[in-house]
């Protein structure tokens, strides 16, 4: 696969929404919805990577499991660790439940534990946990543990139907998850459809969907797209991106009844139109200042919670 300067700025943009929505929770009130353009990456590179490997026959269950292991347990280990080791030096009241909490996180279902135990991704930084923003490493990790089964069940289906109904089997997915979304939301609390896995899925699943077709629906395409559309659409979708971390408020209700979804679909326009012109094309998406924080926005999205809690805790 090449190397995509595009999706490494995307990732930027979504770690910078991300980190101002937690410095200026009032100002940049939508930030968070950068979340929803890391799981939609996550799926549309995993879909990328897992079909060329399965076509030629190169697939291993085993080795796919190790790299995702490797990749994300050892600075995640470090990060939970230095918090854990600092608290237990300087704050030791801070430590009531932490054995639990650690527990979730390193199992992979910290987004469930969060659930359980009732805490809010909406209130203050200080009124909760330094780990309270690995909810979404849960979903994650859980979304990558049923990925080989998820392809495997996508190749089955397309042999019986003709390469045609895995597609449709995605999209099934993606339908029944925003309607599980909408049917569990409740006025009183978003915390069941924020942190759910179930009803996250349409995202990481539309990542997966646009992973897998977009080749062959850009061979569909005119010519005329790639040298004048693309371009204009991939300019709005990140101006309203933009607007939609300033504006949209994280417990309105409309975000949860299809809201998320209508958005999802937007993340993706997004990312198709941003490889119809080729991301490298747009010099833009070349800073090397967005560049790095794309590539290290892993460590930047491990690290920068505990630091501010820390830091509003002590200030």
């Amino acid at each position: 696969m090449e190397y995509n300067y595009g999706i490494n700025f995307l990732r930027a943009v979504a770690i910078i929404g991300i980190v101002l929505y937690h410095i200026f929770p009032l100002t940049i009130q939508g930030g968070f919805l950068g979340v929803c353009i890391f799981f939609l990456i996550s799926g549309y590179l995993l879909a990328k990577q897992t079909n060329l490997s399965w076509r030629n026959q190169e697939f291993s269950v085993r080795k796919y499991y190790i790299k995702k292991f490797l990749r994300i347990y050892p600075p995640l280990y470090i990060m939970v660790m230095t918090v854990l080791a600092y608290f237990t030096l300087f704050q030791r009241p801070l430590l009531l439940g932490a054995r639990e909490e650690t527990a979730s996180i390193f199992l992979g279902v910290n987004n469930w534990w969060q659930m359980a135990t009732h805490a809010s991704y909406f209130m203050q930084i200080t009124e909760h946990s330094p780990f309270t923003h690995l909810w979404y490493m849960g979903v994650e990790m859980e979304y990558l543990l049923l990925c080989p089964l998820l392809f495997w069940l996508y190749h089955k289906i397309n042999e019986k139907t003709k390469e045609k109904g895995g597609m449709i089997f995605l999209l099934l997915l993606i339908v029944a998850s925003g309607v599980l979304m909408a049917v569990l939301f409740h006025s009183r609390g978003v915390n069941r459809v924020y942190y759910g896995t179930d009803t996250r899925a349409f995202t990481f699943l539309m990542g997966v969907c646009l992973g897998l077709g977009e080749d062959s629906l850009q061979q569909k395409l005119p010519l005329w797209f790639f040298e004048k559309c693309s371009r204009i659409i991939f300019a709005v979708c990140l101006g309203v991106t933009i607007a939609l971390f300033v504006l949209v408020q994280g417990e309105s209700a409309w975000l949860y009844q299809g809201g998320m979804v209508a958005i999802s679909l937007l993340f993706a326009l997004l990312v198709f139109s941003m490889n119809c012109v080729k991301g490298q094309e747009l010099l833009f998406t070349k800073s090397r200042i967005l560049q790095f924080i794309g590539k290290k926005s892993y460590y930047i999205y491990l690290w920068h919670y505990p630091i501010l809690f820390v830091w509003l805790y002590l200030f």
